[in-house]
């Protein structure tokens, strides 16, 4: 080391470490986000920044709760994830999603405490096929489940308040009949 010797350039190294300060980025002032809340001035970092699972949104943990900041109302979250799985799929896909989803959300509801109602494998046939598209796990995830790698999983303790409002707008908004076949008679 040169620390254990007396040349000149060790000497130049300690002067600049010893005065040497790291500057603040922006001047000394604090950079970053501020939490969305209204009225909130709290600068957002790493220890204190939590994204609203609902809206998205950061806010700082003071207003982590969907009740302490301009989050969306649950109908307009439930309304938007249902109108964004309509326009983003074809009308027999949606009608198979919305039927699929309705019966996961209705098992659960009809028995709260059985496990295997909380779990959908991703390797399970229905799940791949009907539900494997971004607006179903949108919705998923908005009623409680969590993606764990392998399945979506809603824990035991969710609260199925959104559950219970997707079912109810699930049926308030069934998929649109689709056209009557055309006969193909030869007269």
């Amino acid at each position: 080391r040169h620390a254990d010797h007396a040349c000149a350039a060790a000497a130049a190294q300690v002067r600049s470490r010893q005065g040497h300060v790291c500057a603040e980025p922006g001047g000394g002032k604090a950079t970053g986000a501020v939490c969305a809340a209204r009225g909130c001035r709290e600068v957002l970092g790493p220890h204190n920044k939590v994204r609203c699972w609902r809206c998205s949104q950061d806010v700082c943990i003071r207003h982590r709760f969907e009740e302490d900041h301009a989050c969306v109302p649950v109908k307009d979250a439930v309304a938007a994830a249902l109108g964004h799985a309509r326009a983003s799929m074809a009308p027999a896909a949606f009608a198979e999603a919305h039927a699929t989803l309705q019966k996961v959300f209705g098992n659960i509801l009809g028995d709260p405490k059985n496990e295997k109602f909380r779990t959908l494998k991703k390797t399970n046939a229905v799940v791949s096929q009907k539900l494997n598209h971004p607006p179903c796990i949108e919705a998923l995830k908005l009623c409680g489940f969590v993606d764990t790698g392998e399945a979506y999983s809603c824990s035991l303790v969710a609260d199925l308040t959104l559950m219970r409002q997707m079912a109810d707008a699930l049926k308030a908004n069934p998929p649109p009949s689709p056209p009557p076949a055309a006969s193909s008679s030869n007269a």
